[in-house]
């Protein structure tokens, strides 16, 4: 039986030799990609398979429509939307692998994203996060601020955004997926609230108190409400004082050496997200014991002047010093000085002090002003002294009410009091009083001659204190006052009048009145001092009005018109016409597009101007009088302009005004037009810009300049409205723009040439940047293109075009591979392998791509192998690359 049952083994090797071989490894992936509506699958070659077998899941149904290939990749056209999931397994002869699956898919208009989250970050950033969705091909997402609406539709290709320093408030983002079939539902965000964070505050200080208690203040952070505090003693931890809602802090019974302070500023009660991040910290300082004041010194220099001085100690923002007089017991006038200078030396002068015996005490405090002293204090030596001052260096005196002379002497250093002696008509010297001013009015002298003296003195004893010389006064004569002589009054320069007249010795000063066209009344006071020893006057009045003065003056017994008499003497009567001449010179200069500022010269005794005006050679226009020597015509109308002037010395414009006018030479107003409303500059194909603005009323022309980077403006060019297609929409084209960034100005002009009048305002546009395209390249070993990464680019956009026959600068069909890749390199599917052309440019937005890249070949030679029907009914070319020499 044996021997049976191995022959039958025996006979079934020699018939059946590659029966047991073994399975083919699976397929090493499965990719699948979508492109609009089609669906492509590749997946990796299994050694030993002869064929493949795929199977599909539609949505969450069960794996159906096994299908067998001999190549690597199958397309299908126009599927219908839903989601699709694909497994590849490798088969020979015998076996087949196990399955591999690939990632799911969508065709159509894709689901709601998941759970969309906002995260608050460093206080015032937001992040958001959604999930990535099945045959989306870019997000929108918008926000919504407090309780308003949604705002701020934005796309985005990946899935998650970041914004920074968001203002206070509270945040709520949404999210929807898209794709060219349309958009799922919005899924909305938690909401996120955004604090102030104030700053740290800007400055720290402190100061000891008390002994050793630190007084810590800080400069206010805009938005804090709280402040937290930590403390730092000789370089230790730093220690928790919890919060405070003021601006200054006392750190009681700090321990000696040295103290660190430091302060965050809040905006609310939680310490982790309500804070600024930082710490504000104030300078070291040092805290020791506070000791009296050293070596106070005190000094007597010129006469009766007391220096003290002392060293201070570094610890004592301020000090005390009192003073006891002639060995008294009572220590008096108290005063504060607080720190100097970083010397700690200390110095005090007092002038003028009375003769006497004086010592000096100085202690220290702990705080500014005097505050918080010790009870310890330095004394100074005693200084004793007595002082005579010398006599005034000069007397002088002049009479009033008749016989009254009044005498002034100038003040004498040290001098506490003055003595004052009269002598009249030469005899003996009296009279002698005390005073403590530097002046005195002697009363009811005898007619004659007097003459004072002074003398000065330290203190009250009149022996001791007082200087030993007297200053001594001139003469004076003292004789009964009379009214002025001749008082004359004249014309000058045809309306000025001048008056003079003669005075007297006893007179210290005059009154002038006026009367005017035979009035009665005597009105315009005015008083003049007297001005020197020959007693003559004389005053001028300008530019005076037309009509009949007459003048009267009379004498005072003091400065100022004091004490006067009651007689006059009058002037002749003086008569007055005066007519000023026009003024000699009338210009004027358009400012605010259409006022005209006029401005002319002065006319000798004008008092006033009259002003008429004429625009396009119509009547003249009063326009009113005016006193000032310029005036602004407003809103004149286009065209042209004059003004004239006539000059006035009264307020009768028939006989105190010039006989002729002056006249301005002709001045245009030219029509400005307006500005653009808006200018707007937008990026076309990559490299083209398209600039486009609003119409400006009755513009003519429009001039344009540009900046490239951040360069000067340049390129000034002038665009006549009959140049464009559409005058109501004025637009202009650049092609072929190099990389960079673009900003334009315009304003509206009419006119040509010289005669070019421009708006006074420029209109800006936006600021476009061309971006630079990127470098394609292709691995024709690895069937693979590649290219440059574009900064910031969000996406690139991938075409191909037929070129069995062609060459690159021919027009080519160029067809979508991809219209969102987010990677930087493409394989090439096998049935696309052959003489194929690409190329590449990269996306910032959905609207905003560079320029095409250079455009590569795929020159591999292929053959096609069959054709078969792929699920959805679709006949589908799969190719096999060749090896050998080009037919």
């Amino acid at each position: 039986m044996y021997k049976k049952l191995m022959s039958v083994i025996y006979l079934l090797i020699i018939l059946f030799p590659f029966a047991v071989s073994a399975a083919p490894a699976t397929p090493g992936y499965v990719n699948v990609s979508v492109n609009v509506d089609d669906i492509t699958i590749s997946w990796g070659a299994s050694s030993g398979a002869t064929k493949y077998v795929r199977e599909a899941r539609v949505g969450s149904g069960p794996w159906i429509n096994p299908k067998e290939y001999e190549g690597t990749s199958v397309t299908f056209r126009n599927v219908a939307p839903n989601t699709y999931q694909y497994r590849v397994k490798a088969c020979n002869t015998n076996s087949c692998s196990s399955w591999k699956t690939s990632t799911t898919v969508r065709t159509g208009k894709p689901l709601a994203t998941g759970k969309v989250t906002a995260e608050l970050q460093q206080n015032v950033n937001v992040k958001i996060t959604w999930e990535r969705v099945t045959g989306a091909d870019y997000y929108i997402r918008e926000a919504r601020i407090g309780a308003g609406a949604w705002i701020h539709p934005n796309e985005y290709r990946d899935t998650s955004v970041s914004f920074y320093n968001l203002s206070p408030n509270v945040y709520r983002y949404r999210v929807k997926a898209c794709n060219h079939h349309g958009c799922s539902v919005w899924k909305e965000s938690n909401s996120i609230k955004v604090e102030r964070i104030p700053s740290a505050p800007s400055s720290v200080s402190g100061s000891i108190v008390n002994g050793n208690d630190v007084r810590v203040q800080w400069a206010e952070s805009q938005g804090a409400i709280r402040y937290i505090l930590q403390s730092q003693s000789n370089g230790q931890n730093w220690q928790n004082l919890g919060s405070d809602t003021s601006l200054s802090y006392t750190v009681k019974n700090v321990p000696y050496g040295t103290f660190k302070f430091r302060v965050k500023a809040c905006s609310g009660r939680n310490d982790a997200t309500g804070c600024s991040l930082n710490w504000a910290e104030s300078a070291e300082i040092e805290v020791a014991r506070l000791s009296p004041p050293l070596d106070v010194k005190a000094t007597v220099a010129n006469g009766n002047d007391i220096t003290v001085s002392w060293q201070g100690v570094s610890l004592a923002p301020s000090y005390i010093r009192e003073v006891t007089l002639d060995g008294g017991r009572s220590w008096i006038n108290r005063k504060v000085y607080n720190k100097q200078n970083e010397l700690n030396t200390y110095k005090a002068t007092y002038f003028n002090v009375d003769s006497g015996t004086y010592q000096y005490r100085v202690t220290a405090c702990r705080e500014p002003d005097g505050k918080n002293c010790l009870e310890q204090w330095t004394l100074s030596n005693l200084v004793a002294f007595s002082y005579i001052p010398p006599a005034p260096s000069s007397v002088s005196g002049y009479v009033v009410n008749d016989n009254d002379v009044r005498v002034k002497w100038a003040s004498s250093k040290g001098a506490k009091r003055y003595i004052l002696q009269s002598q009249s008509n030469g005899q003996k010297w009296g009279n002698s009083k005390s005073h403590t001013s530097l002046s005195h009015t002697v009363k009811d002298l005898p007619y004659g001659t007097s003459k004072f003296r002074v003398k000065a003195c330290s203190g009250w004893k009149d022996a001791t204190d007082c200087s030993l010389n007297w200053a001594e006064s001139a003469e004076i004569e003292v004789t009964r006052l009379s009214p002025p002589l001749e008082v004359k009054a004249t014309v000058a320069n045809g309306n000025d009048i001048t008056l003079e007249w003669q005075g007297n010795s006893a007179a210290q000063s005059y009154i002038r009145e006026v009367t005017l066209d035979g009035g009665k009344s005597w009105i315009n006071a005015k008083f003049y001092n007297k001005q020197n020893e020959q007693n003559t006057y004389k005053a001028a009045y300008f530019n005076v009005d037309s009509g009949t003065y007459q003048y009267r003056v009379t004498a005072c017994q003091e400065p100022e018109g004091k004490n006067c008499l009651e007689q006059w003497t009058l002037s002749n009567v003086l008569a007055l016409s005066y007519v000023p001449p026009a003024p000699s010179s009338v210009s004027g200069s358009v400012v605010n597009d259409n006022d005209v500022r006029v401005q002319w010269a002065e006319s000798k005794g004008a008092k006033r101007y009259i002003l008429q005006s004429q625009s396009n050679g119509q009547t003249w226009q009063n326009l009113g009088s005016d006193t000032s020597l310029s005036y602004t015509v407003k809103n004149v109308p286009y065209g042209t302009f004059k003004l004239r002037v006539k000059a006035c010395s009264g307020w009768n414009d028939a006989i105190d005004c010039s006989l002729n006018w002056a006249e301005s030479s002709i001045i245009t107003i030219i029509y400005r037009p307006k500005a653009p409303a808006s200018v707007s500059a937008s990026v076309e194909s990559g490299n083209n810009i398209k600039l486009s603005w609003t119409v400006s009323e009755n513009a003519e022309s429009y001039l344009r300049e540009v900046k490239v980077g951040g360069g000067k403006w340049i390129n000034s060019k002038v665009y006549y409205v009959s140049d464009f297609e559409q005058p109501d929409a004025p637009e202009v084209s650049f092609n072929g723009v190099s990389t960079n960034t673009y900003r334009y100005k315009v304003k509206a002009c009419v006119g040509s040439g010289e005669n070019r009048v421009c708006s006074n305002d420029w209109t800006y546009s936006n600021a476009v940047e061309v971006r630079a395209p990127v470098t394609l390249s292709v691995d024709l070993a690895n069937k693979q293109l590649s290219w440059t990464a574009a900064p910031e680019a969000q996406s690139y956009r991938l075409e191909q075009a037929n070129c069995e026959r062609c060459t690159v600068s021919q027009q080519l069909d160029w067809q979508s591979v991809n219209d969102a890749l987010s990677t930087l390199t493409y394989d090439i599917p096998e049935a696309d392998m052959g003489k194929k052309v690409y190329r590449v440019k990269p996306c910032f937005g959905s609207q905003d791509c560079a320029v095409w890249s250079n455009v590569v070949k795929t020159d591999l030679i292929k053959q096609v192998i069959f054709i078969h029907t792929d699920l959805l009914g679709n006949p589908v070319a799969e190719t096999k690359e060749l090896t050998g020499e080009r037919p």
